[in-house]
């Protein structure tokens, strides 16, 4: 059985490519929108509306929750594909002595 959290070998220099690119630009960009901007607003909103910071967490958070644990679902049916392609990478890549 493969395991599926290797860490490199030591002294394994990823290259920069790898590690910079539209997706992970896109990727930041979507959590800030979806969650980090919007989210404050939204349980302040609430909160001011029903007199209870308690009660609009309680509203709030478990569909989001939700919606969380069902695109982590969605992405983890990649992650052994896409894992052993990155590990191919790094076995590819020349590493400095």
């Amino acid at each position: 059985m493969r395991d599926t959290l290797t860490a490199p070998p030591a002294r394994t220099q990823v290259p920069i490519r790898h590690l910079t690119g539209p997706t992970a630009l896109d990727r930041v960009l979507i959590e800030h929108l979806l969650g980090d901007s919007y989210a404050p607003f939204a349980i302040g909103k609430l909160s001011d509306a029903l007199g209870s910071l308690q009660l609009a967490l309680l509203i709030l958070l478990p569909p989001l929750l939700a919606v969380a644990a069902l695109a982590a679902a969605t992405g983890i049916k990649h992650e052994d594909r896409d894992g052993r392609a990155m590990e191919a990478r790094w076995a590819s890549s020349t590493n400095p002595p």
